[in-house]
Parts: structure tokens; C-alpha cells; sequence
């Protein structure tokens, strides 16, 4: 009994920390998940098994928010990716990316590094 209302008060002690420190806290998720990718992942999927009602919601306002890129994806889902990366030439885990959403059949091939740098605009 004793050791629960511990438990308690420290998690009590942590929500107001988080609540005072909302800047910090957000960095360090961030970092977190930056440095922890597979337990992202794994936590991601027992969520999502765990919400199947909200994850059918999540998507459907992703579906609703981006209608231009669903599209696109969907036209550009029998299109074939070309051999190398076009920025860097790397062939390896290659991916398709729309330069212009109102050309659903026009993708480009970029490998993942280069990717992620195009949408994070480095």
C-alpha cells in the first residue's frame, strides 16, 4: 500500500515536470525516438493493435488532409522505381517520391538518406 502511493506521487511529480518543462520534454521525446527506431516502431504497432477504432480515424484524416497525395501514391503504385538513387546513385533501399502531386504518374527515385533530406529540406 505504501510503495503504490509512492508510485503514485512520482508519477504525479513527473506529469508537473513534463507540465513545467514542455520545451525540454519535447526534445528529449524527440530525441528518443530519433535514437530508438526499432522500439518506436514496436511501440507503434501495440498501439496500433491496441486502437484499431482511432488508427481507422488516423487515417482517414490523413486520407482526408493529403487527397492530392493519396492519389498520386495510389496512381503511382504499378510504376516501377529506377535503378539508383538519382541525387547520390546508391541502389539501395530506394524509394519513389512526387516532385508535383498534380502529375500522379511523374516519380523520381531517390534511396532513403536522400529522400528524408529532400522533405527535411537539407
Amino acid at each position: 500500500m505504501v510503495e503504490e502511493k509512492s508510485k503514485d506521487k512520482d508519477y504525479l511529480s513527473k506529469k508537473r515536470w513534463r507540465e513545467n518543462n514542455r520545451e525540454k520534454d519535447r526534445e528529449s521525446k524527440s530525441k528518443w525516438l530519433k535514437n530508438n527506431p526499432k522500439k518506436r516502431k514496436e511501440v507503434n504497432k501495440k498501439w496500433a493493435k491496441r486502437n484499431p477504432e482511432k488508427l481507422r480515424k488516423k487515417q482517414k484524416r490523413h486520407t482526408l488532409k493529403y487527397p492530392k497525395a493519396i492519389k498520386a501514391r495510389n496512381a503511382a503504385r504499378y510504376i516501377k522505381k529506377g535503378e539508383c538513387c538519382i541525387f547520390c546513385g546508391s541502389k539501395e533501399r530506394l524509394e519513389k517520391h512526387h516532385p508535383n502531386y498534380s502529375k500522379p504518374k511523374f516519380i523520381i527515385t531517390l534511396c532513403a538518406n536522400c529522400h528524408r533530406k529532400l522533405h527535411n529540406g537539407n
